[in-house]
């Protein structure tokens, strides 16, 4: 069985599962990253998804294993699933023509967003919602700011605005509008405009747009403000580099035979999968001060 990357290449199932294998059931590389995981997520767990997550887009097999790897553990540490269908986050590999290489980005998603708010102590309740043409709407900001909007509630009409709400604990309500020509201007500026969730769930990432703007007013955890701040980077085409941690993920091995005799990522994913619920990462809860660790 073969798998074509973006770039047309042919890549064989087996250098796939070689190249992914070879890195994270490396006993070093397991012993490196089991001081950067959640305690109660296994490194084993770890890296049955990061197979299932190349299976899913084997375009992420030009991406450098470090990238990867360091996306994965991102989105591990603040309790979020990858590309699951549960609209968490995404990881888009991204071209860098400057270094010649391919790095993977984490896309934080709309849903994703609202469960890291909803986390929060201040949070009580989180809305989006788009106007499309046709509708009633009208917003007005100032010492009284006020929003009114009558949909129409046709899903066929051009999509005008979007907008998100805060319900805050203490009883305030805060919310912020978008254009549809301001939420445009951030997808170009995206270095993963013309791929993943911006091209398959344009809806959802433009309610995550004005909501991830609204949300600096909300207070997070360092790790979750962290992946909101890597999400803008990646919209505004700059590396996430510059807020992920640059632990020293150690080499990948070059030589398989030199590892000792360990279950295959198959069966790994295969029991992965039967115990993940919708939480992800093997049923993991919300990460807190107490099950997490910085990375």
């Amino acid at each position: 069985m073969v798998n074509t990357t973006s770039s047309g290449q042919i890549v064989k199932r087996a250098s796939v599962t070689d190249k992914i294998e070879g890195w994270v059931n490396d006993p070093a590389f397991q012993s490196r990253i089991k001081s950067m995981l959640p305690t109660i997520i296994k490194p084993e767990r770890f890296a049955a998804v990061a197979l299932t997550s190349v299976s899913r887009n084997p375009a992420l097999l030009e991406c450098t294993p470090v990238s990867l790897i360091r996306c994965l553990l991102q989105a591990a540490t603040v309790g979020l699933e990858v590309d699951n269908g549960l609209g968490h986050a995404y990881l888009v590999p991204f071209r860098d023509r400057k270094a010649g290489t391919t790095e993977c980005t984490l896309i934080l998603g709309y849903r994703g967003l609202v469960q890291l708010l909803h986390r929060s102590n201040a949070v009580s309740a989180v809305y989006t919602q788009v106007v499309r043409e046709g509708d009633a709407f009208d917003f007005e900001l100032g010492l009284e700011p006020k929003l009114v909007h009558r949909p129409k509630n046709d899903p066929d009409q051009p999509m005008l605005h979007a907008y998100a709400i805060l319900h805050m604990k203490d009883g305030t309500k805060l919310f912020d509008v978008m254009s549809r020509a301001e939420i445009e201007k951030v997808r170009g500026r995206s270095r993963a405009s013309a791929s993943g969730p911006w091209v398959t769930d344009f809806v959802e990432m433009a309610k995550k747009t004005v909501l991830r703007r609204l949300a600096k007013l909300a207070p997070m955890s360092v790790e979750d403000q962290r992946l909101v701040t890597a999400d803008e980077l990646a919209d505004a085409g700059r590396a996430q580099q510059e807020v992920f941690a640059t632990t020293d993920l150690g080499p990948a091995p070059d030589d398989p035979a030199e590892r000792p005799a360990m279950p295959s990522l198959a069966q790994q994913a295969s029991e992965g999968d039967a115990a993940t619920d919708d939480n992800g990462w093997g049923g993991m809860p919300p990460a807190t001060a107490e099950n997490t660790r910085p990375v």
